[in-house]
């Protein structure tokens, strides 16, 4: 990657970290100055402040800062997404170099025909593209919000730490319950779906003698039956984001609840509940975002599923993979009086043939699709056989 690539991408990931902030900032000013808006307004309406009171200052930030969330949130976006984006080139490049490499990738060949695994394959690499950008980015502002509202609540009502400490530690625990089922949840569906397309795609191909044999019903009942437990084991993993989303739903509530009731609890009474008040509906606005843990824990769960995933085909390929010139390459006599053809799988392909091979000597392969000439290709640049 060169200097200039890699200046423009922490460019690009800087500035989406800074609308992140920018956005989440007026999310949570925005709720707090409005309820501090309404609290002001309701106490001079009873006294003859009223009359003198301005509310065209609250009232401009809280369009400035409504405003400010929306341009911050398609900032982030957009930066975001080009910041992502712009990793890919650099990934992929050291990803298909470690795959022209990998014998495991050469034996399943290298166009990935198997169309189930180019489907994972994709997925797999879009998982790694854009943890950083659902994952990461907005967990850290997350942190920062967090951090920031637990100080002013320390500060200004410190009881109100009580209920919302022990929540937290509700949805971390629930969090890592997630984290721990979602794992196992995520590799069984992504096996079983693996094994019911590929055996719907064989029993598919072969319809005719499977009809013949009787067998159709059974290996199409199988196959699909191999399916419905991914899907039920998809169905289990959001269940348990379910609750993980209803507790981290209650959190802005609950903790916007817990400043008040501390509050009024230390007896503060008029006036002195407006700062309160701005840090109760800033909580409620946080809760906002704390309503998305569970898509964030997924996207983790998805990027280091990925990462072992792709890991099986490129492992042990960057040490030993060197870079040929055509001039290193020094062709020889390749002789063989009884070459058994195979498939990819193992398979043995017709009868053994006798093959010569010889520098400046063309060969001319002939036969019909799927009578193994890119195998017998495969044999003989030793990729498989």
């Amino acid at each position: 990657m060169s200097t200039a690539f890699q200046s423009s991408n922490r460019k690009s990931w800087r500035l989406a970290t800074g609308f992140a902030f920018t956005a989440l900032a007026c999310a949570i000013l925005l709720g707090g100055v409005s309820a501090w808006l309404l609290g002001s307004v309701a106490i001079a309406g009873l006294s003859a402040t009223a009359f003198t009171f301005n509310f065209h200052t609250p009232a401009a930030f809280i369009r400035l800062f409504a405003v400010g969330r929306t341009a911050a949130r398609y900032g982030e976006r957009l930066t975001g997404h080009k910041a992502a984006l712009t990793d890919q080139i650099s990934r992929r490049v050291e990803l298909f170099a470690a795959m022209a490499a990998a014998p495991a990738v050469r034996r399943a060949g290298w166009q990935l025909g198997d169309d189930s695994r180019l489907a994972d394959y994709l997925d797999d690499v879009e998982d790694l593209d854009f943890a950083r950008l659902r994952a990461g980015l907005p967990a850290l502002t997350l942190a920062c919000g967090l951090a920031v509202l637990v100080a002013g609540s320390a500060v200004l009502a410190p009881l109100s730490l009580l209920p919302i400490i022990v929540l937290l530690l509700a949805i971390l625990f629930a969090g890592n319950r997630v984290a721990r089922a979602g794992a196992m949840a995520w590799r069984e569906t992504r096996s079983l779906r693996r094994g019911g397309a590929s055996r719907l795609g064989a029993a598919m191909a072969s319809a005719v003698p499977l009809k013949a044999e009787g067998a159709w019903n059974r290996e199409c009942t199988e196959a699909l039956a191999a399916l419905s437990r991914a899907d039920a084991a998809q169905l289990a993993l959001r269940r348990l984001q379910a609750m993980l989303d209803m507790i981290g739903a209650a959190f802005g509530p609950v903790a916007g609840v817990s400043v008040m009731a501390a509050a009024w609890y230390a007896g503060r009474q008029g006036t002195e509940l407006l700062a309160p008040m701005l840090l109760a509906f800033s909580w409620l606005a946080l809760g906002e975002t704390m309503n998305g843990a569970s898509r964030m824990l997924v996207a983790v769960l998805r990027r280091n599923a990925a990462c072992a995933e792709i890991g099986q085909w490129t492992r042990g390929t960057a040490a030993g993979r060197r870079e040929f010139a055509l001039d290193d390459i020094k062709p020889a006599l390749l002789l063989h009086g009884g070459l058994q053809r195979r498939a990819p799988d193992g398979r043995s392909i017709g009868t053994p043939i006798s093959l010569l091979l010889a520098w400046g000597q063309p060969t001319l392969l002939v036969g019909a699709s799927g009578s193994g000439k890119t195998s017998l290709l495969k044999q003989i640049a030793g990729w498989i056989g």
